[in-house]
């Protein structure tokens, strides 16, 4: 029975991405949609892709920013133009 936990283990594969458990044999992965490179080790360590989680967060939500402040700068220009 302890084999067959074993295998099980070294099919897993997680995301370098996103860190997410992926199917074995997946092009891409399902939760964050990035390819994923045949030559990635099946037994990836998770807490690997979780250490970039935080930069990623913190990218994601400057982005979010910026789109903001170009949507607010985008009105002011029309609120100008129809004066």
């Amino acid at each position: 029975m302890a084999e067959q936990t074993n295998t099980a283990q070294k099919e897993q594969k997680y995301c370098k991405h996103c860190g997410q458990q992926i199917d074995d044999g997946a092009k891409f992965c399902q939760h964050c949609g990035k390819g994923i490179s045949e030559d990635a080790p099946n037994n990836t360590s998770n807490t690997e892709a979780t250490e970039e989680k935080p930069k990623k967060k913190k990218n994601m939500i400057m982005k979010k920013y910026e789109i903001i402040l170009m949507m607010i700068q985008c009105l002011n220009i029309l609120k100008i133009l129809m004066h």
